[in-house]
C-alpha cells in the first residue's frame, strides 16, 4: 500500500506537490476510483482517507492505473477515457490462465507484462468519437505485426501505443 504523496513523487519527481493535488482531484471527482476488493480476495484494497485532508493509501493496481492514465492523457487521450483505458492494463489480465489445466499461450496478470513479447496498451478513437483500448502482446520476432493488424481491424484510425514497460519503470521505486 502506498500513500498518494509517494505515488505523486515517483510519477512527477520534479513537482510532486502539483501531482499530489492532481491525484486528489482525480480521486475526488471519481476519475480514478478507490478499489473495493478485500484482502481475502487476494487483492490489496485501496484505503480511502478517513476524513478530508487525511492520507489515503492505494494498491499497486491503483498506482499503475494512475501512472498509465497520466501517460495516456499526455499523449492526447481525454482524462476520463484515459483512466478507463488504463484499467485494461492495471486491473485486467488473464490470471486464470496461470492456474488452468489448459494453458493459454501468453498469460498476463493485472499490472504485469506478458512473459513473451512486448506488452503494449493501444488506445484509439472509434468512429462515434468514443475512445477504447486494449492490451496486446507484440511478439519479439515482429513486434509491430500485431499492432498493425489491430490498427487495420479498427479501420486505420489514429492509434496511441504505450509500452507498458515504461509504466512499470515509473512505479518501480514504489513496488521494489
Amino acid at each position: 500500500m502506498y500513500r498518494l504523496n509517494e505515488v505523486a513523487a515517483v510519477i512527477e519527481p520534479e513537482n510532486p506537490e502539483k501531482r499530489l493535488a492532481t491525484l486528489r482531484i482525480w480521486f475526488h471527482r471519481g476519475i480514478i476510483s478507490w478499489s473495493e476488493g478485500s484482502e481475502c480476495d487476494g487483492v490489496n484494497a485501496d484505503r480511502k482517507p478517513a476524513k478530508a485532508g487525511s492520507a489515503g493509501k492505494v494498491s499497486r493496481f491503483r498506482a499503475v492505473q494512475v501512472a498509465t492514465t497520466g501517460l495516456l492523457n499526455d499523449l492526447g487521450v481525454p482524462l476520463e477515457e484515459a483512466a478507463r483505458i488504463a484499467l485494461e492494463f492495471s486491473d485486467k489480465g488473464t490470471p486464470t490462465a496461470m492456474c488452468s489445466d489448459q494453458p493459454i499461450n501468453f498469460p498476463r496478470l493485472p499490472s504485469c507484462l506478458y512473459l513473451d513479447g512486448d506488452t503494449l496498451l493501444c488506445a484509439w478513437r472509434e468512429p462515434d468519437g468514443a475512445w477504447t483500448g486494449r492490451v496486446i502482446n507484440a511478439k519479439r520476432d515482429d513486434p509491430w505485426l500485431l499492432v498493425k493488424s489491430e490498427i487495420a481491424l479498427q479501420g486505420g484510425f489514429r492509434v496511441i501505443i504505450l509500452d507498458c514497460k515504461e509504466v512499470l519503470e515509473i512505479v518501480a521505486p514504489l513496488v521494489r
